[in-house]
């Protein structure tokens, strides 16, 4: 049997000085498969703007990217990692180009490193953009590609019949794949016409970074808290409104908020109209290394989304002791599946308010069996050995 032993990734998904967070479980996967003794490496792609009419600055540019230096590997964290320039254009190309330019540069980077370094399997994060290029890849050199899918709600992949076509294509050409959550490959099947099983392999924590650190008792004060960004999608509006119906029945109650976004000044004015000024702070947002601190400053973690595919920031608060609240929202779901380390409620604010008093009642839950469930459960030794196997299983077909 043939042991895959060389993996590139594709992932436009990937941490960045200008965003270290986004698609940290990728990298946090590939860092955890490289341990296990896997030359797993990443490519990714960062947009290159020509935003212009004028027909001689668009071919400045375009002979510019052509003409740029030969791309090379620069370690991330332990990660061998490249950042490739693709064309993108608001002005004189379509958004449905940017996938065949995206395409074009990732094909472009692989024919500069192929010859020094032979890959046995494409592994794409995500259908539209990685997985079109997966699979262009794949087809170029005969080797078989994968795709991890994270996109939620997935509907978003298929708002238009352009978007719908690329992903379904490129899905349907995978040679396996996988979702982070069953919820999420659920709305895969029901959204195109799918024509393989799938499996579920659920995002890396790092639960060494996520570690009890000895919270601090304080008698006064009942404490949650919401980690994540300040969008339509995490409803934290209604979260501010279920707390006023808690404050009613636990006026010690107090809730912290640790983000940013488009909504924070909106949020901030509902706090204020509600009269939750000493119910609810704004912390601000916080980089990964400081965020066991917050987890363990807390009772429990609550998360208020209308949708979510996976959940990581309830691995993280698991993995530091802190038992979740969450709504019925996919992904987190799935995760407290065992009521020893949470509770999932319904979607409304009476649900959620309810779910907050119950939580605060409930003095059973016990910080190091929920560490223990996730660390057996979604720590990166556990998830890369099982991707191994499926990689090992992929090219022996």
């Amino acid at each position: 049997m043939k042991k895959v032993s060389r993996v590139l990734v594709i992932s436009h998904m990937y941490p960045r000085a200008s965003h270290p967070a986004g698609g940290i479980f990728v990298h946090e996967q590939v860092k955890k498969l490289r341990e296990l003794g896997v030359d797993a490496r990443v490519i990714t792609g960062d947009p290159l703007w020509i935003n212009t009419l004028n027909p001689l600055k668009i071919l400045g540019g375009l002979r510019s990217w052509w003409r740029a230096p030969a791309m090379d590997w620069s370690m991330q964290d332990g990660v061998p990692v490249i950042n490739f320039p693709y064309i993108v254009s608001s002005s004189f190309l379509p958004y449905q180009a940017h996938v065949y330019t995206y395409s074009i540069a990732a094909l472009r980077c692989v024919q500069q490193i192929q010859h020094s370094w032979n890959f046995q399997l494409i592994h794409s994060h995500t259908a539209y953009l990685d997985g079109t290029a997966g699979s262009k890849i794949s087809h170029e050199y005969g080797i078989p590609f994968i795709i991890t899918e994270h996109t939620g709600p997935f509907c978003t992949l298929t708002r238009t019949s352009f978007l719908k076509r690329k992903t379904e294509k490129a899905l349907n050409l995978a040679a396996l794949i996988i979702a982070v959550s069953q919820s999420l490959l659920n709305d895969i099947k029901k959204e195109i016409n799918l024509r393989k099983t799938g499996l579920v392999v659920p995002n890396v924590v790092d639960v060494n970074l996520f570690v009890d650190n000895e919270r601090r008792p304080d008698s006064n004060w009942v404490k949650a808290l919401w980690v994540g960004h300040f969008v339509p999608v995490k409803r934290v509006d209604l979260l501010i409104r279920a707390v006023k119906l808690v404050k009613d029945r636990i006026p010690n109650f107090v809730l912290t908020l640790v983000g940013s976004g488009e909504l924070e000044s909106d949020l901030r004015h509902l706090v204020n109209d509600l009269g939750l000024e000493g119910n609810i702070n704004f912390a601000g947002p916080s980089d990964r290394k400081n965020l066991p601190r917050h987890y363990c400053a807390n009772d429990f973690l609550i998360i208020s989304s209308a949708s979510e595919t996976f959940g990581v920031v309830a691995i993280e608060a698991m993995s530091c002791g802190i038992p979740v609240l969450s709504t019925n929202c996919g992904g987190p779901a799935e995760i407290i599946a065992n009521p020893d380390v949470g509770m999932v409620v319904g979607m409304e604010i009476s649900d959620l308010a309810d779910g907050i008093v119950q939580m605060v009642k409930n003095n059973n839950f016990q910080k190091d069996k929920i560490r223990k469930y996730a660390v057996e459960n979604y720590s990166g030794t556990i998830i890369a050995k099982n991707l191994m196997n499926i990689y090992n299983e992929v090219v022996n077909v």
